[in-house]
């Protein structure tokens, strides 16, 4: 059967409805205006109709774009001797090119030829739209679920990107995908804890290497100019008081010593935080971890204590940052839910990266879990890590309509379990994050053990927060649901 559609932008509007088995398409012919001929919009979803035995063919009319009765024209002389039923796809295009399509596919079922309409209706129904003519020459409407196999590649490809390397599958539809786990250890609190609080110390070390600005410095000494000075006096001049046994000498080491501190500033006018602060205080020693007799069995220790090191979580997980142990333990219930309830996913990656096809050597976008659903839309999860830098969740969002267009789910999973949003332990940014994510009208779930499939709420109080299993009548609390509705 032939297909008849415009070239658009969004390309998989054509390409869904040629590969709906149900419609049996076995050739194509496109319409180019001149804009979607200099874009080359059509290119990427040619090569994927033609791997799948698809003959395509297009239709040039950027001379006369929009020309209603010359598009028309072209049309009826392109198609004047076929005479099989026609699938003409309004999905791509504008009113120019969609009408002269329309009125061919009026006049040819009053000359008895069964044409149809159709329509990729993915918001809100992920239905194909069709329209057609009964014996009455009653115009009719049906829909027809979308359900498809095109793959993450095949996706991208439709929208100029390529999938670099090979990208880890965590699961594929009625296939075996190899899967390497590691042991699921956020579903003991007291590891959560553990993954906090090393955290933390990253995130302080990182922010240590960042510079003051002289104001900021002055602000400090002006804040804690009494401990600073008592400091130095009872530190220095105690150990050197028979070498300064004047007034007039005191005051000189006061100002040698803050010539001292100072010394750090760079050419730029800036000394670095951890300098300062070491200077300041006294070095912080390593932590130690209680852990209860259950934790301890399961990772084998012969002792109820770790340190909080990034050479422990190495021992442990075998990973050398929370972020990269939260990201994979993410693909790993993903995987997992994949495995166990009814979804509409086809195919699962986790750590995909894709370039533009003209440009492979440079990563465009990486996704920590990309799944495709059988609508031929893109679901893509963005593990935010125990590391508060993240990403730039905004250009994340646009490099995904890039290259998936609208048909995708961008969201967000935070490790926030319903167990310890009362402690105190979670970081502040963690619980925030939840927050702004709902002020921007974004996505999350989270990662919690108190249930896969039930939602909690959490609230701001003054003191803190609080959380609640029942949803409250109060619209500054919010909604945290659990990862397995962000794919079922």
């Amino acid at each position: 059967m032939l297909m008849i559609g415009v070239s658009t932008g969004q390309n998989i509007a054509n390409v869904i409805p040629a590969v709906q088995r149900e419609l049996k398409i076995t050739e194509a012919l496109i319409i180019e205006t001149s804009v979607a001929k200099k874009a080359k919009w059509f290119n990427g979803a040619e090569e994927v109709l033609k791997a799948r035995n698809i003959t395509v063919e297009t239709l040039d009319i950027s001379q006369c774009d929009t020309h209603i009765v010359e598009i028309k024209n072209k049309l009826k002389e392109k198609i004047k001797n076929y005479f099989e039923p026609i699938i003409w796809n309004l999905g791509g295009g504008q009113k120019p090119q969609q009408i002269p399509a329309w009125e061919l596919f009026y006049e040819r079922n009053r000359r008895g030829v069964k044409d149809r309409v159709c329509y990729a209706n993915q918001f809100p129904a992920k239905s194909l739209e069709f329209w057609h003519f009964d014996e009455q020459k009653t115009l009719l409407t049906e829909n027809l679920l979308i359900d498809v196999d095109l793959t993450a590649a095949e996706i991208f490809k439709i929208f100029g990107f390529t999938v670099k390397d090979n990208p880890e599958p965590i699961y594929r539809k009625n296939q075996e995908a190899a899967f390497n786990e590691t042991k699921d250890l956020l579903k003991y609190q007291e590891f959560r804890q553990f993954l906090f609080e090393l955290a933390k110390n990253y995130a302080f070390q990182k922010d240590a290497q960042t510079p003051f600005t002289l104001d900021e410095i002055s602000q400090i000494l002006k804040s804690k100019q009494s401990e600073i000075e008592n400091s130095i006096s009872g530190r220095l001049l105690n150990t050197s008081y028979k070498f300064f046994n004047t007034e007039n000498q005191r005051k000189n080491l006061m100002v040698s010593l803050r010539s001292h501190l100072f010394g750090n500033i760079d050419n730029r006018g800036k000394v670095r935080k951890g300098e300062l602060i070491k200077w300041l205080e006294q070095p912080v020693q390593t932590r130690i971890f209680e852990i209860s007799d259950k934790l301890q069995t399961e990772l084998g220790l012969l002792h109820p204590r770790i340190e909080i090191t990034n050479d422990t979580l190495k021992s442990l997980t075998n990973f050398n940052k929370t972020a990269d142990y939260f990201e994979k333990i993410v693909s790993q219930r993903v995987r997992e839910i994949l495995l166990t309830y009814n979804h509409p996913i086809i195919e699962a990656y986790s750590n995909l990266e894709i370039a533009r096809t003209n440009d492979i050597g440079k990563i465009t976008a990486e996704y920590d879990v990309l799944c495709v659903t059988n609508k031929g839309t893109i679901i893509a999860l963005d593990a935010k890590t125990f590391e508060f830098t993240g990403k730039d969740i905004d250009a994340r969002l646009f490099n995904l309509q890039e290259g998936s267009g609208f048909y995708k789910k961008f969201s967000v999973v935070i490790p926030l379990d319903f167990d310890d949003v009362d402690t105190g332990f979670i970081p502040t940014e963690t619980i925030n994050l939840a927050f702004n994510l709902k002020k921007k009208k974004l996505d999350f779930f989270v990662v919690s053990n108190h249930s896969k499939e039930s939602s909690y709420w959490i609230g701001k109080t003054a003191s803190g927060y609080e959380k609640s299993l029942q949803e409250p009548d109060n619209d500054d609390w919010i909604e945290c649901r659990p990862l397995t509705k962000a794919i079922t």
